[in-house]
């Protein structure tokens, strides 16, 4: 039977689209106002701030959100769309202006007559608006693709500054920053630009409501309705983030139709797949955030009694700002608390310390014969664990750190999105060991004993983390030269990171794992 859940890609059709009703609204007013005003768009990567965008820019929500849609010009422009100059942009940008006018064919055919289709500087732009003699709003998507080249200088933003000033437009941009931040971190803040966003919608979680709607609405629709106890389960587990409900919804429609019988299997089941699906997200949320927001995200997490206003006192009111506003955090009475149960056992991992063992001294301590030997004295289950520990080691791990100094070689990697150098290659368990031998190898079975859940959580992570490094390749590779846009190198070179990242913890566990020198046999009692 079909899912009738999108976890994946942007939301298209209306049809499809839940929630966002203040974030709408809001727009909806801006728009609707004596005169149109910018605003920016923040949230987290796929935080559905581009289905929010689609939504807004669809015929049929235009004709409903504005009482004279004739008078207005709604054009989404997706910044990832192989643009690398200001040329680029201008030329993406006339088209999709000219897209959103063929909605009315007089005006299109006469903007036809008096201008080319290619070619576009802002001069040109600014002769196509006055032809369209329209409020004009313009959503721009993925905004950091602008500020994260050079190519784009001071001079570029003015010149879209004078758009706004000179003409009934406006900009809608979507960025995981705000856009004061991006300006100072490419030292353009001189640019008059960024002073024009007086307004900031973060695209975080929905209320509980909207969340309980996309929920338990597309599995009404498809006549496989579920209970209002497995929605109040799905927004435990996923929190509010549409992203992240859409996935646990899926999955656990999947997972009931396995074992209709037994309602507990299907949630233990689905909360299973969504916490290994998630932990990649959340990796990357984690590497993203500053330490501020690690740092609150961790004394929540941990349920510890903080006081909070002293809190924003010595770290400043930000953070918890920002992750309430990214929909992570939710402000209570009581405090705060982390939006989704998955997430909050993620964060608590990842602070937990590591437990530390002590190798005994040789007469301390004689394992019974059982365990003598290597990982053959493991249990089945155990065996498995190691194996595919050591496959990544020897061959995703070296597969992909291989590729990557190949692409280096040929083409100098953009900066990818974070300003942390990326990781040096690690190096990987001995050359002169084949994975065959690697597994025959003697370990540390007490050692095992303390490291086995860590083993078995670093592998299930570097699965998805393998998973995800292959697309990104497949999506780098389809450009096929030099001119990759910056955002795919980054996709990549984040890929990448995380795999050397976690592959390098794995190693460093196995290879503690091993005996370095062969033990005294140990000589049976008599």
């Amino acid at each position: 039977m079909r899912n009738p859940y999108i976890s994946g890609p942007p939301i298209q059709d209306p049809d499809n689209f839940y929630g966002r009703r203040e974030a709408i609204d809001r727009i909806s007013a801006m728009l609707s106002g004596p005169q149109l005003q910018s605003l920016m768009l923040l949230g987290l990567r796929r935080a559905g701030k581009t289905s929010l965008l689609n939504y807004i820019t669809h015929a049929r929500v235009i004709g409903k959100l504005l009482t004279r849609p004739d008078d207005h010009i709604l054009a989404y422009v997706n910044l990832e769309a192989d643009v690398r100059t200001p040329t680029d942009f201008f030329n993406l940008l006339a088209r999709r202006v000219l897209e959103s006018a063929k909605q009315m064919p007089s005006l299109y055919s006469a903007i036809l007559s008096a201008h080319s289709t290619s070619g576009y500087t802002l001069s040109l732009i600014e002769r196509l608006l006055e032809v369209l003699n329209r409020k004009t709003t313009v959503l721009l998507d993925e905004f950091e693709v602008l500020t994260g080249s050079p190519a784009f200088s001071t001079e570029f933003f003015n010149g879209l500054r004078s758009l706004v000033a000179r003409y009934p437009f406006a900009w809608i941009t979507a960025s995981y920053r705000n856009l004061y931040q991006l300006g100072c971190e490419i030292k353009v803040e001189s640019s008059p630009f960024f002073n024009i966003f007086n307004q900031a919608i973060y695209v975080g979680a929905m209320s509980g409501e909207e969340v309980q709607e996309l929920v338990l609405e597309p599995a009404r629709h498809a006549r496989r309705p579920f209970t209002d106890e497995d929605g109040v389960w799905i927004e435990r587990l996923a929190g509010g983030l549409p992203c992240f409900v859409q996935k646990a919804a899926e999955l656990l429609y999947t997972a009931r139709e396995s074992t209709p019988e037994n309602i507990a299997a299907a949630r233990e089941a689905a909360a299973r797949a969504f916490t290994q699906w998630a932990a990649y997200h959340y990796q990357h949320y984690w590497k993203h955030f500053n330490e501020d927001e690690r740092d609150a995200l961790t004394q929540v997490a941990a349920g510890r009694e903080a006081n909070w206003s002293a809190y924003r006192v010595g770290h400043g009111s930000d953070a918890l700002d920002a992750l309430v506003g990214y929909g992570l955090l939710i402000e209570s009475g009581q405090g705060y608390q982390v939006r989704g149960a998955a997430l909050k056992n993620w964060i608590a991992a990842q602070v937990r310390p590591l437990r530390q063992f002590v190798t005994p001294a040789p007469g301390d301590y004689s394992p019974p014969a059982v365990n003598r030997g290597g990982s053959r004295m493991l249990e089945a289950a155990q065996v498995s664990i190691l194996a595919k520990a050591i496959d990544f080691i020897f061959e995703q791990g070296r597969l992909i750190l291989q590729e990557r100094r190949e692409r280096r070689q040929v083409q100098p990697a953009a900066p990818a999105e974070s300003d942390a150098p990326a990781p040096a290659d690690e190096p990987l368990l001995p050359t002169d060991l084949t994975k065959t031998e690697a597994l025959r190898k003697p370990i540390r079975l007490a050692t095992w004993s303390v490291r086995e859940a860590e083993v078995k959580h670093l592998v299930s992570l570097l699965e998805i983390q393998a998973r995800n490094y292959w697309l990104a390749k497949e999506q780098y590779a389809r450009w096929g030269s030099a001119l990759v846009p910056p955002v795919i190198v980054s996709n990549l070179e984040e890929a990448e990171n995380s795999v050397s990242e976690t592959t390098a913890r794995l190693n460093t566990i196995i290879n503690d794992l091993y005996v370095e020198k062969a033990e005294a046999p140990i000589k049976e009692a008599p």
